[in-house]
């Protein structure tokens, strides 16, 4: 069997077997079959039939010198329907899939599906382009079947008694990354999204995680080494990508004709997502993922019509980005702040972590140390194989929370709920359902099948950790006071010296000039904002004018 790799155009005219997956269907339509035709006026009559590009040629009378009439009623009539196809990105090269046009007709018209993956027997045809001297490819599909799919790398019964008798969730913990120098609650988080929770009143049972923070801290290592230890998984980088190419795109194919094309998600729906530079893509491009990551679909509405496109898209997100700027700022060390992302996608994230190179001499020489050890411990780990079967295992089996300790998961959203600020990542009943989430992957990834007391230690680690890395403390409810957005922090100076400069013996008002030339010496302010913010207080009405004191009273 070919790959779509091996495929040249020696191979026109030729039937050829290869496995792809379908991209984009386009309607059904039809194509004449047959049809007699005749002169009417020598009364020559003949009957004709397609060629292989299902094209009806039309004979032409010498005689008359005319073309033949056809006559409709003798037509025959077949459905088809036109195809983008691809090879599977998992193993295009440079992540960068083969992508080819295609036809099917007759009985397999309507058994397309976007997102299914198929063997099929093709033949390749070179097709001339008018008023051009290349030709488009077009593969004609005259059999076509379901992908037999190989199985998982499932771990044998042996095996999963070895891993049952040891602490399995600390080796795997300690083998996913050992050359990089990380927090091991980031990692056993993203050991919890790889596996997947279950489901609390039927709402998602995946997991989305999110690692941002300076550019060479291991975020990029971390994703690679999670896209290669998950199988089927896709991995792509923000700033290669657009909201389209992620959900439903258009394509045109060779004859013009539009159709809608499945995206990365769609492609990988059963599988796990990866974004890097996720801070490279446009806020717009963030709110394509929020039916995703929530609804588990994607839609396309039919301008003009009250139908559309939904496809299945039941994939578990992992992102990494960096700061605006390149660099972390820690006058305002906020994801909110740092980060171009908007609340309804941040609130969607089951855990989030911040990292910052504080550039301190005492981490970085532990840092080089661990790097340089790494050579001597390196086979003290899992190999990738067994991480393999270890992931495709704890995936498949369920857990539940029983009834005596779901108080606890109230508990702990109570204790997260006083963390819910404006400057701080958003905290809601996402985040509840999100608790049943984490506990039960901790309880599959410890090869359990009930949460347990230790299921909740972990997921409260990580918790309280992620939230440390923002400055949220979680025992305490509170956030640090720099956690204050810098639109927030001017209209809180603003308010504190109009204060400082109100008369109670002259009614509250204030004098204009005193207010602007006190505001001027107030940080973030100088002699030419101070007068344009009280211009603006005056324009929105928060401001009169006294005539009798010549002076301002603030109303709103």
């Amino acid at each position: 069997k070919l790959t779509m790799q091996d495929i040249t155009p020696t191979y026109e005219n030729k039937p050829i077997e290869f496995d792809c997956m379908i991209t984009a269907v386009g309607e059904r339509m039809t194509y004449t079959v047959s049809a007699d035709c005749s002169c009417v006026i020598c009364g020559s009559s003949k009957k004709i039939f397609c060629d292989d590009l299902h094209i009806l040629q039309v004979p032409f009378c010498i005689k008359d010198k005319r073309p033949y009439d056809i006559d409709e009623s003798t037509k025959v009539t077949a459905y088809i329907q036109q195809m983008r196809i691809q090879e599977f990105l998992e193993t295009a090269r440079n992540a960068t899939p083969i992508e080819f046009d295609a036809e099917i007709t007759d009985e397999d018209v309507g058994e397309a599906f976007i997102g299914d993956r198929k063997t099929v027997v093709a033949r390749f045809r070179s097709i001339p382009k008018p008023k051009s001297a290349y030709n488009d490819i077009v593969f004609q599909i005259n059999q076509m079947k379901d992908l037999e799919q190989k199985q998982g790398c499932m771990p044998t019964q042996e095996e999963i008694q070895k891993w049952s008798k040891i602490n399995i969730f600390e080796r795997v913990t300690a083998s996913i990354a050992p050359d990089i120098y990380i927090n091991p609650r980031i990692v056993e988080s993203l050991i919890l999204w790889a596996c997947g929770g279950n489901s609390l009143n039927g709402k998602r049972d995946l997991i989305h995680c999110g690692i941002l923070g300076d550019a060479q801290l291991g975020k990029s290592d971390l994703l690679l080494k999670m896209y290669k230890l998950l199988p089927g998984s896709g991995y792509t980088v923000g700033r290669n990508t657009s909201g389209a190419g992620l959900t439903i795109a258009m394509v045109k194919l060779y004859n013009g004709t539009m159709i809608p094309k499945a995206g990365f998600f769609p492609q990988h729906t059963g599988h796990p997502c990866i974004i890097d530079e996720i801070d490279k893509m446009k806020k717009e491009d963030h709110n394509s993922c929020l039916e995703v990551m929530e609804q588990q679909t994607t839609s396309q509405a039919k301008a003009g019509t009250g139908g559309g496109l939904t496809l299945p898209t039941k994939c578990p997100l992992l992102i990494a980005g960096n700061p605006k700027n390149g660099k972390f700022n820690s006058k305002y060390p906020t994801v909110m702040d740092n980060f171009d992302m908007e609340t309804p996608f941040v609130s969607r994230f089951d855990i989030l972590w911040l990292l910052v190179d504080d550039n301190d001499p005492e981490s970085d020489k532990l840092i080089r140390k661990f790097i340089r050890s790494y050579q001597s411990r390196k086979q003290d780990y899992m190999t990738v194989e067994e991480l393999q079967r270890y992931f495709e295992y704890i995936r498949s089996l369920d857990a539940t929370v029983p009834d005596e300790l779901m108080d606890r998961i109230d508990e702990l959203h109570t204790k997260m709920r006083p963390l819910n600020v404006d400057s701080g990542v958003p905290i809601g009943w996402r985040q509840y359902h999100g608790l049943y989430r984490l506990l039960t992957a901790s309880a599959k990834a410890n090869l359990r099948s009930v949460v347990c007391d230790e299921d909740f230690e972990i997921v409260e680690n990580i918790i309280k950790e992620s939230y440390k890395t923002m400055k949220m403390n979680l025992d305490s409810g509170k956030s640090s006071d720099t956690h204050k957005k810098t639109r927030d922090t001017k209209k809180e100076t603003i308010l504190l010296t109009w204060a400082e400069c109100m008369d109670e013996s002259l009614d509250n008002t204030v004098d204009k000039k005193e207010f602007i030339d006190l505001l001027a010496t107030k940080e973030g302010f100088n002699a030419l904002d101070a007068p344009m913010v009280f211009s603006k207080m005056l324009d929105n009405g928060d401001l009169i004018y006294d005539n009798d004191l010549e002076r301002y009273k603030k109303v709103r």
